[in-house]
């Protein structure tokens, strides 16, 4: 099973027999979901307009406008919708990853929620997992995702874990 990050969020499961099955539709298809490192920034971006989760924002508020060169919320809007750029919005996730691990609690909630939706998106695949064929017990999680592993692994992990399979996870940035 391989979960890709890069163009979009998806999971793959390739079995012996070759039938595969995939959970997560691809940011590019379904418009709903980006890779992780985008969705992560767009939530981050999109939590500053709405304030809606009760948490301070100051911190993250704070990087997006040093991150984007900007002063105001409006200036924050063009880089969200007009001229909205994966290449430039994703490598804000690193960014995102540095504050979450120094502390900050909306980080650390985005990071918190991208885990869980990852491990949902795996734990959807194990059951289609052919009989026997489970030998190496390795989940590869490779691409963008692999580069802020720190902060996703936890949650990823909780919620991903289910008996009676007990699995390794390789996180591989690419």
């Amino acid at each position: 099973m391989v979960l890709t990050s890069d163009i979009s969020s998806n999971a793959l499961l390739i079995n012996p027999d070759g039938s595969t099955q995939t959970c997560g539709l691809g940011g590019f298809l379904s418009a709903m979901r980006a890779a992780v490192g985008v969705y992560i920034a767009r939530r981050a971006i999109k939590i500053i307009f709405d304030e809606y989760i009760h948490i301070p924002i100051e911190g993250i508020w704070d990087l997006n406008k040093e991150y984007f060169k900007i002063e105001n919320r409006e200036e924050l809007v063009v880089h969200l919708y007009q001229n909205f750029d994966k290449s430039v919005i994703g490598p804000l996730c690193a960014k995102l990853a540095e504050a979450a691990e120094k502390g900050n609690r909306l980080a650390q909630y985005l990071f918190r929620e991208a885990g869980e939706d990852l491990g949902t998106m795996a734990a959807a695949l194990v059951p289609k997992i052919q009989p026997g064929t489970l030998k190496s017990n390795t989940l590869n999680i490779v691409g963008s995702v692999g580069r802020i592993c720190r902060c996703l692994k936890k949650d990823f992990v909780r919620v991903f874990k289910r008996p009676p399979y007990t699995l390794r996870y390789q996180f591989t940035p690419s």
